[in-house]
């Protein structure tokens, strides 16, 4: 079997570094060109090994999802209990990934969209798309949300409606529905009354497959005029900005999609990530030296100080929309104002009091935290593993008879981990 592209990289990388040890007057010839050589295939140009990667990743894509199942809902939604959570999973999907609609232009950069398909991997789950797991009934909490900002009459009569439907806080469907979508009876009456419900609900639903779609038209470097620049996004959509956040600093799209970087990293930068998901940028840094089947690599990981609050990292001000303290990112501005938080799994390196307010939360550095190993010579990302949790919050609503005993809570539904191995 042939060696993947990644590998190929890296080991002319290594070939380099143990060139370029052997000391004497061969030391600079023998760094010139395995440094040429190194700029040459990590550029993005028809024929080099680095865009054959990036075009079609050489090595498999996992999503690993685990879920929340809440064992005392009926205690939650009657008399304000203490939340207590099983963690079911991993549920684990190859994801394979399409790039389509590729140009190439003139200032050295290339426009392209991409789509994302998941299968079931049976054999790397813990059970089977048909298990059934309870939580939060998450398009109630978003219609709730939503007729914050509705007139009266308009809250009463989707109220009179829920309690026709017998809507309940919590709800019971599988996996596979969880995931991909379901025909929910209370958003088919909702949008009815609002005709921007859509009356299907999933947390990864995608509208024309059950499966995620384009997430959107880049544009990225080449590296051809700046080998500094391989893979940086520098438009999505058109724009160099997002429309999300309260100034252009947050708003800012910087760094590439995290599968590739430009070669000669230091241990000093900071590694830009640029995630639809997060709808921002956020970075990693260099934590410690790991090997990968013989090969020297450097992780990088993402600190705390990306959502940490406003009072104790004033960066992320701009984020607040609004500020709810460490460890939590308010989502609701770019997920059409559905409550949804994101935070790292099981709250790590979060504000204790998040932990502490559910039972089942165990935060584990090793298992929670985003990595990647990257060599740092060609820049290649030889091992990622992404890692986000989706929670939402909940609070008593004076409309909604359902919510009538809750206590304010930041409430864990699920979490995902994006995970490579080269």
């Amino acid at each position: 079997m042939g060696l993947s592209v990644t590998v190929k990289l890296a080991i002319i990388a290594a070939v380099g570094a143990v060139l370029c040890a052997v000391g004497g007057g061969l030391i600079k010839v023998f760094s010139n060109l395995i440094s040429n050589e190194i700029q040459k295939q990590v550029v993005l140009t028809n024929g080099s090994e680095a865009y054959d990667a990036w075009k079609e990743m050489p090595v498999p894509i996992y999503m690993q999802f685990w879920f929340f199942d809440v064992k005392n809902s009926d205690e939650i939604a009657n008399s304000g209990a203490k939340p207590i959570v099983k963690q079911l999973g991993p549920y684990t999907y190859q994801e394979f990934r399409e790039k389509y609609n590729i140009t190439w232009h003139g200032n050295g950069s290339i426009t392209y969209q991409q789509s994302k398909k998941y299968i079931f991997r049976p054999h790397m789950s813990a059970g089977r798309e048909s298990d059934n797991v309870t939580m939060l009934n998450i398009p109630l909490v978003t219609v709730a949300n939503f007729l914050k900002f509705t007139p009266s009459w308009l809250k009463m009569l989707v109220s009179l409606g829920l309690v026709v439907l017998d809507e309940s806080l919590f709800v019971q469907h599988t996996v596979k529905e969880w995931l991909w979508g379901y025909e929910d009876p209370m958003l088919q009456y909702v949008s009815k009354l609002i005709p921007s419900f859509d009356s299907k609900f999933g947390l990864f639903y995608g509208p024309t497959s059950g499966n995620l779609s384009s997430d959107g038209v880049y544009n990225i470097f080449t590296g051809e005029l700046d080998s500094s620049q391989v893979a940086v996004v520098n438009t999505w959509n058109g724009d160099k900005f997002l429309p999300y956040w309260k100034s252009d600093y947050c708003n800012m799209i910087n760094g590439s999609d995290g599968t590739i970087y430009s070669p000669f990293v230091e241990k000093t930068q900071k590694l830009m990530l640029f995630s639809t998901d997060l709808c921002r940028s956020i970075f990693t840094t260099y934590e410690k030296d790991v090997s990968l089947k013989g090969l020297k690599l450097w992780r990088f990981t993402a600190p705390p100080a990306i959502f940490e609050n406003a009072t104790v990292n004033p960066d992320n001000e701009c984020f607040c929309m609004p500020c709810l303290g460490s460890g939590l990112l308010n989502m609701s501005v770019c997920k059409t104002g559905a409550p949804i938080i994101v935070s790292a799994p099981h709250f790590y390196m979060g504000d204790p009091k998040l932990v502490e307010a559910i039972d089942g939360m165990h935060p584990v550095k090793e298992d929670h935290e985003t990595t990647i190993d990257v060599e740092p010579l060609t820049g290649l990302a030889m091992k990622l593993a992404r890692r986000m949790q989706i929670n939402t919050y909940i609070e008593p609503i004076s409309y909604l008879a359902q919510t009538a005993y809750l206590k304010p809570t930041f409430f864990p539904v699920m979490w995902v981990n994006e995970v490579f191995t080269s």
